[in-house]
């Protein structure tokens, strides 16, 4: 029998100025230049920022002397950008998807006209990071939730082109068991798991297992970087940093609940015990996964809250252990997490979470 509890708090003192390394670790960029229709580049260009995301509201910044401008440290979201310049008529593009480590380069032309003209561009967002050489997988919060697969870094790994992992996983049956995890041929014990940058991996043994079980509604995204890993990480192989979901100024939650047991499996232990005297394999006697998150202001662009409560079991039929009257004895696993992250801007400019 077996039982684990895990508490992860994830709020508190970690500070609004972390450092640079692990800022790019669970944050995004947006950059690019600005020209008229005749190519040639326009300084002094007001460029804006908006979205949902953005606690304290928009940012804005001036194109520089090449034309230039950036934004840093964007939350995995989606974003709109307005472009003004007097003599220009102003421009709007909106749905650009910012994912943890991504640079998005968005590139505007003006045209000449009155100001108060709004041109609305549309079109799909960048998916190519053209200013970095990482090759890095990104399963935002849509993929981890609508795939079939078992809720956990291990059997969501197995979607990642490169990677391979030792078990086999089905609708969560392997949920309470770590598995050697390898890409492009690394050494298992050569990867990372990492938790908005940072490393949660257990010190013992070769270091490439992990100190906790996971809470997958507590992520935004689980990104897979498995080339050219940068060199603010540690170790080469694989680095599956997850990043975790913030609060906002409205206030929203979700809740999922699944749950299985042996009726709703098809097997073939009957033919296999006739063939081969055979006892049979290890079905799941009861696995259920309850999962609810919850977040909104504190106080509206200010102070965001977000909370999630994970409670799941595993339970089953041991191969080759019986109790004493003959039956199989119950590998019987269960886990809950509980997790929160304030997120505080003081003043602008500045943001703790």
């Amino acid at each position: 029998m077996r039982r684990v509890w895990t508490r992860l708090l994830l709020c508190g003192c970690s500070l609004a100025w972390p450092l640079a390394a692990q800022a790019q670790l669970t944050t995004g960029t947006i950059a690019g230049a600005v020209t008229d229709d005749s190519g040639a580049i326009l300084p002094g260009v007001s460029v804006t920022v908006e979205s949902d995301r953005l606690i304290g509201g928009s940012r804005s910044t001036i194109t520089d002397d090449r034309g230039e401008y950036r934004f840093d440290n964007l939350v995995p979201g989606t974003y709109a950008l307005r472009f003004e310049l007097t003599s220009f008529k102003a421009v709007e593009r909106e749905e650009i998807r910012i994912a943890a480590g991504f640079v998005a380069t968005v590139d505007m032309v003006l045209e000449l006209g009155d100001l108060e003209e709004t041109v609305t561009v549309s079109g799909a967002a960048p998916v190519i990071d053209t200013r970095s050489n990482v090759q890095q997988t990104i399963m935002n919060q849509e993929l981890l939730e609508e795939i079939p697969t078992g809720r956990d870094v291990w059997s969501v790994g197995k979607l990642i082109p490169g990677v391979t992992v030792a078990t086999y996983d089905v609708g969560g049956t392997q949920g309470m068991q770590q598995s050697a995890v390898s890409a492009h041929g690394s050494r298992s014990d050569d990867k990372t798991f990492a938790i908005d940058g940072l490393a949660v991996n257990w010190p013992g043994g070769g270091g490439g297992s992990t100190m906790v079980y996971y809470d997958q509604g507590m992520f935004e995204e689980v990104n897979y970087q498995t080339s050219a890993i940068p060199a603010e990480i540690a170790i080469g192989g694989i680095h599956m940093n997850m990043v975790t979901k913030s609060g906002g100024n409205t206030w929203r939650g979700d809740a999922r609940y699944y749950w299985a047991d042996d009726s709703l499996q098809a097997e073939n232990f009957d033919q296999v015990s006739e063939q081969f005297d055979f006892p049979g394999g290890n079905p799941i006697t009861e696995q259920y996964d309850l999962n609810a998150t919850l977040a909104g202001p504190v106080v509206r662009d200010r102070i965001w809250f977000f909370g999630s409560y994970r409670r799941w079991k595993v339970d089953k039929e041991l191969l080759a252990v019986f109790n004493s009257d003959g039956t199989n004895a119950i590998d019987d696993n269960l886990i809950w997490n509980g997790s929160g992250k304030l997120t505080i801007q003081p003043r602008a400019g500045s943001r703790s979470k």
